[in-house]
């Protein structure tokens, strides 16, 4: 990234994040920590080994959302979906860049392509609301609604039980699109954060 990091020890930090290098960029996984912190101003709980601890550069710092832009940019360019999703969050509400719903659009899709449940509710909202796509499309938000709560029933539902999304009519766009919000609104505590 470009900007510089505030103190020596968020510069070492942020050099040792980008250098844990199994690709030619770093470390995916790392990097998309290391913009965490600096979207959040504060280190990620709980530090879980080696790669979270080094999301550390910026702890105890004010938010800096440019360079948090920054080195989700570098996470989602390697197909981070955690980091492609922060970008379509960051580029929605113009937090860190200039707001562009359909560069939001552009990095939720290919984030909810990989299965991220964020992204394919986002991705619901922007087609049920016409927001960085062409107009509003109920079928293409119940699709992406669809999506994200089958995930989200899935973890809920016992092994033995069959979840709403397993018994779906031909027709029911509508039910399933109020369906996929409801369980999304009792499930939004999953829904927070990156």
């Amino acid at each position: 990234p470009s900007a510089v990091p505030a103190t020596k020890e968020a510069a070492a930090d942020a050099a040792d994040a980008a250098s844990l290098s199994p690709g030619p960029l770093g470390d995916a996984s790392a990097q998309y920590l290391v913009g965490a912190v600096y979207e959040s101003g504060r280190p990620p709980l709980p530090p879980t080994g080696g790669v979270a601890a080094a999301g550390a550069a910026g702890a105890g710092s004010a938010p800096n959302k440019a360079t948090a832009v920054a080195w989700y940019q570098l996470a989602a360019a390697q197909g981070h979906p955690r980091a492609q999703h922060a970008l379509g969050v960051c580029y929605y509400y113009g937090e860190g860049v200039a707001e562009d719903k359909c560069a939001s659009v552009a990095w939720d899709r290919r984030a909810a392509a990989q299965g991220h449940v964020k992204a394919q509710y986002s991705l619901g909202v922007c087609y049920d609301n016409g927001e960085g796509v062409a107009g509003e499309d109920e079928v293409e938000a119940a699709k992406y609604y669809r999506l994200a709560a089958e995930q989200v029933t899935s973890l809920n539902d016992s092994p033995g039980r069959k979840g709403w999304a397993a018994k779906k009519t031909k027709g029911a766009w509508s039910r399933e699109r109020a369906k996929g919000r409801q369980v999304l609104q009792r499930n939004r505590f999953f829904f927070s954060g990156g």
